[in-house]
Formats: C-alpha cells, structure tokens, sequence
C-alpha cells in the first residue's frame, strides 16, 4: 500500500497530466452519503483521516483537510504531517472556494469528480471561484465541457472542472475494495405503516403538480424508505446501493439484483409493477433515453394533445421532457447527464426527505420499542460496568473491551440487527474527541479518576436509537460537576421546549447552549439531528445547529422546519481538551402540546405548538449534579425522568430476570439527594 507522501505524489502527476492546478476529494459518494463504504472512502484513503465530515484540497505544493469541530483533535491526530498535510479548522479557515480563489491564478482550472459533488454546492462554489464565468464565455458548471482547453486569458477566476473520471481511483488502484452488494429484503409494512404503493403515490402526486415527467432519487436512505426494503450495503446503516426513477406510470430500480430476495423482488413487483431491476451502472445511460422509454414522442403526438400539454407548461420547444432533481442532494454529475440528454431540469427540494422525516403511527411505536429494547440492554451493561470498575477488576477493561461487552447486551435480543453506528466508547482524555473511536492501540484502561463517554445506538427491525450517558464510577471534581449539570441544564430546556409548529430547529439551538454560553462555554457540534426508522442514525431533516439552512427549491413549508412526528436527539455536551468530554443525548419525538398549553386568559392564536416527548429511559449520572448550581424546575424534571425509566424499564427488567440490573436502577433512579455519594 502506499504511503501517504506517495499517494499525493501519484496524485500530482495525474493533476498534472490533466493541467489541474488543484483537485478536490470531498467525503461522500454518489449518493451524497455521511457514511460510506470503503470502497467509497477515497478521501479517507488519500488523507488517512477517517472522521465522517471532511474535505481534501491538493494543490501542487499543499495539503489541506477541512473539517468542523466534532474531527480538530482527530484530524490534528491522523493527519500526516510528514507528507505535508495541514489541517484547516472550519470555524476560522477561509472556505475551500475562498482558499482557491486566493492562492491559485486566474485561469487556473480545480478538478472535482461530479458524482461527488451536489449541483447546489457545485453551484455556490463555482460562483465564488469564477463570479463571471458567463461574461468570459464560459458555461455554467451544469452544462460545462469535462475538458475545457480555451479559457479566455483575461478571465478573472478560478474554473472549477467536473472530471469523469476520478483521479483518486487511479491512485488507489488495485487495492480499492471492491463494491459490496448484500442482501436486500422486505421491510414489512407492519413496521413500515405505510405500502411502498401509497408512497409512490404521493410522490406522483408532486409529479403532477410539478407538472413534471419524472423524478430522480439519488440518496439511498430515502430509496430505501419508499420501496420499503432494507440492506446492509454500508456500515451500521440498513440501505443498499440503488437509484430509482418515478414516472407516472413506471418506477425504474437500478440496483444489483442478485442481491434482492425472491420476497423483496416479489414486493416490487406486487406494489410497484417493476419486474425488472436495471443494473446498478446504468442510471446515466437510462437518462439519456427517458423520453423515448416513457413514450413521449412529440413528432407523433396529435396536435390537440401537444397544445393542451403546452397550455399545462409540460413541455417547451426547448426540453420535451421535465425531470425533478433535488439541487441538495443530486450528484452534479446526474445534472449534467440530463441536460446533454436535452430535458428540463427542474430543482425541488427532494419530497420524501420531509415524507420520511414525519414519522407515522406504527414507525412512532417502533421507535418506543426500539428504545425500550435499548434501555434494557444499556441498563444492563451500565450497572455490569459499574460494578466491575467499583469492584477492582478495571484491571484490563479498556474501552475495547467494555464496547465489545456492549454489544454482547444489545445483541441477545432477537430484533437487533446491529449497530447504528460504531460505539463511543471514551475515558478520560479520549472523552474529549468528539467522535472518538476505541481502537486497541489507543485504548484507555477505565478507572476511578475521570469520566467515562459512551456513545451509542442500535439498529433493530423497528426502530433506530441512539444514546449518550457520561459516568464517573469514582469522585468527581468540582469543574467536572460543573461542567456536567450546565450540560444538563442546557438538555432539559431543550426537553422542556414549547413552540410554534414549522419553527426552524436552529432556532431551538440557544436553549440548550445557554447555561453554558452564561459560563463563557461551549461545544463545538450540533444539539441534535434526526433518526430514521431502522435507517441512518443521522437522517435529514430536522438537525438543530447553530446555522439556519440554506433556502431550497420550491415552494410551501420549509422541508427543514419541525413537525409532529419528527425524532430527533438532544444532546449538548462539554469538552476539556485533554481531560475529559461529557454528553447528555437522549431521543425525543416532536408532538403537539397545544392542549396542554396553560390557559392564562390571552386569546391564543390557532395555530399548532409542539414540545417533545423523551423516549430514551436510562438514568443520568447523580453523582455529577451539582445540586446547588442545578435549578429547582431542572431538579424536578430529573427526578421526574428517573421516575419514567424505573416505571417503564423496571418491570420488564424483572420479566427478564434481571434482578441485580433492576436494583442497580432502582438506586440510579431515586430521587435526588437521597442517595449518599
């Protein structure tokens, strides 16, 4: 395998070749994934950088990563100092078409490979690199020529190259991974609540109001929801490599369709009428010939149907055929495919992104039991770990070993399918990464003096969890007792939250930041995200940040804004640079609460109010509270939270023989103040 000096040395001489002056590698793969297979993760193959959020600039003397502040410590870690790279810290470095602007000359061309690029950020940043690209007779970056060999010598920019083929696959070579193709299989519409026919309706009913031919699906998540299958294509996440095509009268599959069960294959068939599952390469060469599959044949259509068709804006003389992509989340190189074909492209943000973001009933119920199975587990590897460090025999248990002894709880339950993502597992120092990995080399010995981080979720058939507790099984300091009951502060306002329906969950940001920001602290990741139903652990929308989004296409609601039935976590936190991380996440479902609003005698508005519902059940460490910096209305809502989780755990502990497990809760839940330290 290569070293890192020369995979950016076979870099450059392809950069070279193709008179490259720069070449981006960004993070995700053609699907616009977070998390990605290994035959996907070139940018953690070219930078050794394995964090989820990331992008690599190579240029011909430098080596820039970009990433946010979840991925300083690691990156600052991983990051080959030898080979020249430089890690460039989102919250004070110029963005990557700011950097390229200004150290690169006028005419200089950065190669990026299209599909690894959205149309919407390929925009923006073609924009920002070349502000007039259309005045120097240069076409916009959607229809551009992969080789542009006349750029006007006086242009005033920095061309941006969508490649073809991508430099990083020459580079790696025969030791890329091949591209894995596992089973894929019905997700019943017992715990789906929905046919994936009703589905495909709705999303024919945005065809016709949209007055559109098709629509493209790109992100797997989202294929995976509508067709109502699973697989297990990446890591910790029930999807499967795939891109469909929805038109009024057909649903197009490109997949590998060995690996679809006689049962997932009958479903399609069944539901969607689609008998034929197109190899998973194909989606380009398909576009190119849409019109003529869906029978739109405008020389042979009778003169009354195209007048009525033109009078509805279904077509133009310039594009006889309208495709709906998602700016967000189609790749740049889908764009670019069916634009040389001759369609329309009509932007819209994509419509089963909010579809699947609102839970229904049955994946609301799914997730309530999926978070029960996850209490009884944790609750179980909790008062095991306890004992075990408080007992002497810390003696060897690494944070390896107690994340394996994790997964050794959660899996004894016959609906679990695997991890939703790869535990956290931190002590000490490590706790202060925030997406820490345990890895044997690195491995802290837990102990009584700092506090322990764990990090973590399951994939079960009906529902996704994801949790965070922080524990000290010795005595705590008093800046860690701080730090934890600010952070707690911060969680249970977030918790106890009252607001108007559609609000933007950035907005909601503040509530959990501000016993912190009082204390002139902070943390340096999101307070929370969405969750799929038995899909990503990370799913948007919603995703409470600190940034409001970008506007999409289209028109109504915005696809980002809350809305009863979204789950979502609340986890702010705290992180002491080589000392110790603390994080409080729990999951909630967004409900309306306009009924149980008080009635102060002010008329009210109409319109709807939402709070949360909590559904994780798992104690939070006592004795980290600071009960005299803890505010009354906080102490309340703890005492109360521990109430629900010895009502709801307790007797199914019980019913499973768990009797030390059931005691150990019993103490973790009693009310505060009533258990010595």
């Amino acid at each position: 395998m290569k070293s890192a000096s020369e995979r950016l040395q076979s870099l450059r001489k392809l950069m070279e070749k193709q008179r490259l002056s720069a070449y981006v590698v960004p993070s995700q793969d053609a699907h616009m994934s977070e998390y990605v297979a290994d035959v996907d993760a070139k940018r953690a193959y070219l930078s050794s950088f394995t964090g989820s959020a990331g992008t690599a600039v190579v240029t011909k003397n430098e080596a820039l990563l970009w990433t946010d502040g979840r991925y300083y410590e690691q990156a600052e870690q991983q990051l080959s100092a030898s080979a020249g790279w430089k890690l460039m810290r989102d919250i004070s470095a110029p963005s990557v078409p700011e950097y390229l602007r200004k150290v690169l000359d006028d005419g200089a061309q950065v190669g990026i490979h299209g599909d690894l690029i959205s149309v919407a950020t390929a925009l923006r940043w073609d924009r920002a690199l070349f502000p007039k690209a259309g005045d120097s007779g240069v076409a916009d970056i959607t229809n551009r020529d992969d080789a542009v060999d006349d750029i006007p010598e006086d242009a005033s920019g920095v061309l941006l190259r969508p490649v073809v083929a991508d430099l990083i696959d020459d580079v790696w070579g025969s030791d890329r991974p091949p591209r894995a193709f596992n089973k894929v299989d019905v997700h019943p519409k017992d715990f789906a609540g929905q046919s994936s026919t009703e589905k495909v309706a709705d999303v024919r009913r945005t065809l016709k109001k949209e007055k559109a031919h098709a629509i493209v699906f790109t992100t797997l998540d989202d294929i995976a929801w509508l067709l109502n299958l699973r697989g297990s294509d990446i890591h910790c996440t029930p999807v499967f490599f795939a891109y469909v095509v929805v038109t009024q009268n057909k649903v197009m599959l490109f997949a590998r369709e060995s690996s679809f069960t006689d049962g997932a294959k009958s479903q399609l068939s069944q539901e969607l009428g689609c008998d034929k599952i197109h190899p998973y390469e194909d989606l380009k060469t398909y576009l190119g010939e849409l019109s003529r599959e869906t029978g739109v044949d405008t020389a042979a259509e009778p003169a009354s149907k195209r007048a009525k068709r033109e009078a509805e804006d279904i077509e133009t003389k310039e594009s006889p055929f309208r495709i709906l992509l998602d700016p967000q989340s189609c790749a740049l190189a889908i764009q670019r495919c069916c634009i040389a074909a001759g369609h329309r492209v009509v932007p819209l943000a994509n419509p089963v992104r909010r579809a699947k973001a609102i839970k229904n009933d049955t994946e609301l119920e799914g997730m309530r039991e999926a978070h029960f199975l996850e209490a009884i587990a944790l609750c179980e590897f909790f008062a095991w770990l306890e004992g075990a460090v408080k007992g002497g025999a810390e003696q060897g248990l690494d944070e390896v070993r107690v994340s394996d002894k994790l997964e050794e709880f959660r899996s004894a339950h016959k609906d679990y399918r695997g991890p939703s993502f790869d535990t956290i597992s931190a002590y000490g120092s490590n706790g202060a990464i925030v997406h820490y990995r345990a890895e044997q080399e690195t491995a802290k010995v837990l102990g009584t003096d700092s506090l322990y981080l764990c990090d973590t979720g399951g994939q079960y058939v009906m529902g996704t969890t994801d949790m965070t507790r922080t524990f000290c099984f010795g005595q705590p300091s008093k800046v860690q007792r701080t730090a934890y009951t600010l952070v707690l502060e911060g969680h249970i306002r977030l918790a106890e939250a009252k607001f108007p329906n559609a609000t933007e969950p950035a907005k909601l940001d503040i509530l959990a930041r501000e016993p912190l920001w009082k204390h002139g602290l902070n943390y340096k990741h999101g307070t929370g995200h969405g969750l799929g139903a038995f899909l990503g652990v990370h799913e948007f929308p919603p995703l409470i940040g600190s940034a409001l989004p970008a506007s999409s296409a289209g028109s109504g609601p915005s696809p980002t804004s809350l809305a009863a039935g979204m789950v979502l976590s609340n986890e702010p936190g705290f992180y002491l640079s080589g000392d110790f991380g603390i994080r409080i996440e729990n999951v909630v479902i967004a409900k309306d609460v306009s009924a149980e609003l008080p009635d102060v005698g002010i008329p009210r508005e109409n319109d709807a109010w939402l709070g949360f519902e909590t559904i994780t059940f798992v104690p939070i460490a006592q004795n980290l509270i600071d009960l005299d910096l803890l505010s009354p209305g906080a102490r309340a809502w703890v005492d109360n939270y521990h109430a629900a989780c010895m009502d709801k755990i307790g007797p199914l502990l019980l019913e499973r023989g768990s009797r030390e497990t059931y005691e150990w809760l019993k103490r973790a839940t009693a009310p505060l103040g009533s258990v010595a330290e």
